[in-house]
């Protein structure tokens, strides 16, 4: 029920995202896989797990931080 606060929701997924980078630093990859397949799936599997969905949701992710840091860079 806590979650179902904005708030609460926000506070629990920045926990849930330090907790991951922690996990696997420098790795920005597995750290998304994990948040999107859980932890064990990217353990299980030494990397990004082979579901079209995590995989997918990687890709885009990276594709948005590609796109925010050309413009960023004003390109």
């Amino acid at each position: 029920e806590r979650l179902l606060d904005p708030q609460e929701n926000l506070e629990a997924g920045v926990k849930y995202l330090s907790w991951l980078i922690e996990q696997f630093p420098n790795d920005l990859s597995k750290v998304l896989a994990a948040y999107n397949a859980g932890e064990n799936a990217v353990w299980r599997y030494n990397g990004i797990p082979p579901y079209r969905e995590t995989r997918d949701y990687v890709r885009r992710i990276f594709g948005t931080l590609g796109l925010t840091t050309a413009k960023l860079a004003g390109l």
